[in-house]
């Protein structure tokens, strides 16, 4: 249940009848005589007011009763608890180009926020000969929104804390006064709840019209229980809603750890593998060290490099590694990109050709899904880098960086952007493997950290070839990414 559920839920509660003991001081008014009590007074100012010309008032008749109300409650239309007041009407050439010390605030529909009136910088000033002291704000009033280009607006409510006679409302807005004060409380009580807003919203549904009649909100039906009752809602209300506050908090932040867990989730399996605790050590007898692996690496780059260049060709080495990130189990080892990573084909397109940028690739999904067929009179320069299947690619470039994707059967002729690295290995390794390491938080922000020095959008192939990559025996590596797949899946299928 969210806080707004909740909100709804015990403010439902309270017009019910069911917050609060249900209890009468000795002597004290029902809900219907404190009715008649407020006519009294209504129809006591009507003939103060008007003398002979005074008409009588009568209780609005109630033809349906909404639900059945505890004992000593009533039903009443709103209209018989408060009256309305419309706002100001001006024109555009009445309004000033910024506020002056004779002038008025109009305020309109922007300045109903969250049950508050609040003042914004476009607020509309018009000269002081407007000045309505009827429609200006008083402590208490409630102010709806009338009319507005949004249908979720209208009749949306909020409540004045304090007189303002430097502000009126505008044609738009209504203000709403109780005919008695000691029922304030309660009445805005009743405009937060979900009762009065789902009234609000069956009038307004299904029609054009973006603003509500004056009528409408006095037809409104309301249940009135006696004063005391009434306080006693109130205090209840006013003691809980804070708490509901931090229930809505508290279930904002486990909304948004639901959300990020899984991805951090995701991070720490990959950490862990990385880091040769994920999967037990146990290396089968005569099975290559990841030492080892990286002399048989070397020799199918040695014989590549002889193939290609021929006599030319120079002697390779392993790179030299001065200080290691952490201390790996036995039989692992680190190494440098450009021991494992094979040279990178460059090519030159002269055809219609399918090309693969940075942003082809669907990280969430690791795959690439919008390449560009593209002529080569058209081809951008970066379009030079040729793919085979079973490539990694690694963008190199933000907002992309790690944006990472197997290159399938599909794209295998296709051409890729400067922008990624594209990764070949031996088949001494495991290419599974090297993808879930490219994307663990090891590698990904170390990296990153390339881009910070100078403010560089983007790392260079000089970064990922020097970079230093944990390299387990290849049963290990199988172990691992098998493992992963596992819990990945588990993570994926972890309730909402």
């Amino acid at each position: 249940m969210t806080g707004q559920q909740l909100r709804n839920s015990i403010l439902q509660e309270a017009i019910q009848g069911r917050l609060v003991p249900n209890v009468l001081q000795p002597g004290e008014k029902t809900g219907e005589e404190l009715l008649k009590s407020i006519l009294a007074e209504r129809q006591k100012k009507e003939n103060e007011e008007k003398g002979k010309k005074a008409k009588k008032l009568t209780l609005s008749t109630i033809e349906e009763e909404p639900w059945e109300l505890p004992e000593g409650w009533c039903w009443c239309k709103l209209g018989d608890l408060v009256y309305m007041i419309s706002g100001t009407s001006y024109g555009k050439g009445d309004v000033l180009s910024g506020k002056t010390d004779s002038c008025i605030r109009i305020l309109r529909g922007g300045n109903i926020i969250d049950e508050q009136i609040l003042y914004c910088a476009d607020d509309v000033f018009i000269p002081a000969s407007f000045v309505d002291k009827t429609k200006a704000i008083k402590k208490n009033d409630i102010v709806i929104i009338g009319s507005s280009g949004s249908k979720k607006a209208i009749a949306k409510a909020s409540l004045a804390k304090e007189d303002d006679p430097s502000s009126q409302i505008g044609a738009f807005l209504r203000i709403i006064r109780n005919y008695n004060q000691s029922i304030l409380p309660y009445v805005w009580m009743i405009f937060r709840s979900a009762y009065y807003k789902l009234y609000i919203a069956d009038i307004v549904k299904g029609t054009n019209i973006n603003n509500i009649k004056s009528e409408y909100i006095e037809q409104f039906d309301i249940p009135l229980p006696p004063l005391s009752i009434q306080k006693a809602i109130v205090e209840k209300i006013e003691e809980l809603l804070p708490l509901i506050d931090e229930y809505d908090k508290a279930a904002g932040e486990l909304e948004t750890l639901n959300k990020i867990l899984p991805d951090k989730l995701r991070k720490s399996v990959l950490q862990e593998a990385i880091h040769g605790s994920l999967v037990s050590n146990d290396i089968p007898e005569g099975e290559a060290t990841g030492a080892e692996l990286l002399q048989q690496i070397l020799k199918e780059r040695q014989d590549r490099e002889n193939k290609e260049k021929g006599k030319k060709a120079k002697k390779l080495t392993l790179s030299t590694i001065e200080e290691e990130p952490w201390e790996l189990p036995e039989g692992w080892c680190w190494c440098r990109g450009k021991d494992i990573f094979f040279p990178m084909e460059s090519i030159k397109p002269k055809s219609d050709f399918v090309y693969i940028d940075t942003d082809a690739v669907n990280n969430k999904k690791n795959v690439i899904d919008n390449p560009k067929n593209v002529l080569f009179k058209n081809a951008p320069s970066r379009a030079t880098r040729r793919l085979h299947a079973n490539d990694i690619l690694f963008s190199m470039v933000r907002p992309y960086l790690k944006n990472i994707a197997y290159v399938d059967e599909r794209f295998a002729s296709a051409i890729g952007t400067t922008g990624f690295y594209v990764i070949t290995t031996s088949s001494s390794l495991y290419q599974p493997y090297i993808f879930k390491m490219m994307l663990s938080d090891y590698v990904v922000s170390g990296l990153t950290e390339y881009m910070k020095g100078d403010n560089s959008p983007s790392i260079n192939n000089g970064h990922i070839e020097d970079f230093l990559y944990p390299i387990p025996p290849l049963s290990i590596q199988h172990r691992i990414v098998e493992k992963i797949e596992e819990v990945f899946a588990a993570i994926d299928n972890l309730p909402a």
